[in-house]
């Protein structure tokens, strides 16, 4: 496919500033990257994956292509540049997506006051145009909404830009700088908070990013935000983050007052709010059905006849946060009403589990809880085999 996109710059380049590493010049007072090999990377992408590179410097073209060099005992596609080698090959930046190559080109243009456009760029004296032809440009052309932010933010708040789409990636002053773990629902843009960038331009610390996002986001003045946030499922960004209490706006400390137990899949919205409040939240017990009364009954017989003895109460609530079945606190078991539908063993299972919490005050997914259930396997070993270790 011949889909081009031209990348159009103010002013003309300087030929040396191209072909030397280690160079970076930019006129704008707050560029977004700083690195020289930027460009070097985008060109040996594209040409990597196929693509036509051509750069006018005002009416002066210079086009890019590569040579087959053999060094030692390996062959190289070399990069050229009106057929003179350039000492690099297209394996610069092997581990760059096509992205990011779009990336460079773009913020390069945008460093320089400059744009980008679909099609042939028409040559100016006084511009220098990068064009890049081929498939895969086109592909990242139609996805360059996720890789520069354009639009209005939704909020700007606390240094941070929030747009009400949601999103894979990590942005910084408008840039695509990294991937989340988990989409997000909202799209966040860190715009003054200094962060650190490597030579790609990703971040070089996740954790300022998340940081800044946590105390714009506390103090955001919005309660479908506020409820978005705070009910969000453990499979999101929101769902896995915390906030910072520190920055807590009195919005976002109203929602979570008035929540909805049930409705807080995020632990850490629950340590957030024995922070505030003083207290932990707690699940709202429902009217425990004979059926269900039966199957704990038979639960805790079994567990007895092991030698574990539950003495805590335990209520039956209609749902617990991040889909769980159990959970100790407050002294009490609760149990989710969906475990019943997997059978007594998974009763007794969870109420065995959550009972260790309280009698032995180990945490989930911990060494300390790890250890526990080993000795307790091979102390009730020892009970069937008669056999004392």
């Amino acid at each position: 496919m011949n889909f081009t996109v031209s990348f159009v710059n103010d002013g003309l380049v300087d030929i040396e500033a191209i072909t030397t590493f280690g160079v970076s010049s930019k006129e704008g007072d707050n560029p977004i990257g700083y690195f020289g090999t930027g460009f070097k990377y985008a060109i040996a992408v594209f040409l990597r994956a196929g693509c036509t590179v051509k750069l006018y410097r005002g009416e002066e073209l210079y086009t890019f292509g590569v040579e087959r060099k053999k060094i030692r005992a390996d062959e190289f596609d070399a990069v050229t540049m009106n057929g003179e080698s350039l000492g690099f090959t297209t394996q610069l930046g092997c581990n760059w997506a096509p992205w990011q190559g779009f990336r460079e080109l773009w913020c390069n243009a945008l460093d320089e006051g400059g744009y980008l456009c679909a099609g042939a760029a028409e040559i100016a004296a006084d511009k220098t145009i990068v064009t890049v032809t081929g498939a895969v440009i086109h592909t990242t052309y139609i996805d360059r909404a996720h890789i520069v932010l354009l639009e209005e933010p939704w909020k700007t708040i606390e240094g941070v830009e929030i747009h009400r789409r949601p999103s894979a990636h990590m942005y910084y002053r408008g840039v695509r700088v990294g991937e989340l773990t988990r989409p997000s629902l909202y799209t966040y843009n860190v715009v003054s908070d200094p962060l650190t960038l490597t030579e790609d331009r990703t971040l070089k610390s996740i954790w300022d990013w998340n940081w800044a996002v946590s105390k714009a986001a506390a103090a955001v003045d919005n309660a479908r935000f506020a409820r978005d946030w705070l009910t969000a499922a453990s499979i999101t960004y929101e769902g896995n983050t915390g906030l910072t209490t520190s920055n807590l706006g009195p919005v976002m400390r109203e929602v979570l007052e008035n929540l909805d137990f049930s409705l807080i899949r995020n632990p850490r919205v629950h340590e957030l709010y024995e922070r505030v409040f003083g207290y932990a939240t707690k699940p709202t017990a429902t009217e425990t059905a004979t059926s269900e009364a039966e199957v704990i009954d038979k639960s805790l017989r079994h567990l007895a006849s092991m030698g574990i003895l539950v003495t805590h109460p335990i209520e039956v609530v209609d749902d617990l946060p991040d889909s769980c079945l159990g959970l100790a606190r407050d002294d009490t078991i609760f149990i989710a009403r969906r475990t019943f539908m997997r059978g007594t063993k998974m009763v007794a299972g969870t109420i065995m589990e959550e009972h260790i919490h309280l009698h032995t005050g180990l945490a989930d997914e911990t060494r300390g809880l790890q250890d526990y259930l080993v000795d307790l396997a091979v102390t009730l070993g020892e009970k069937i085999t008669q056999v004392t270790l």
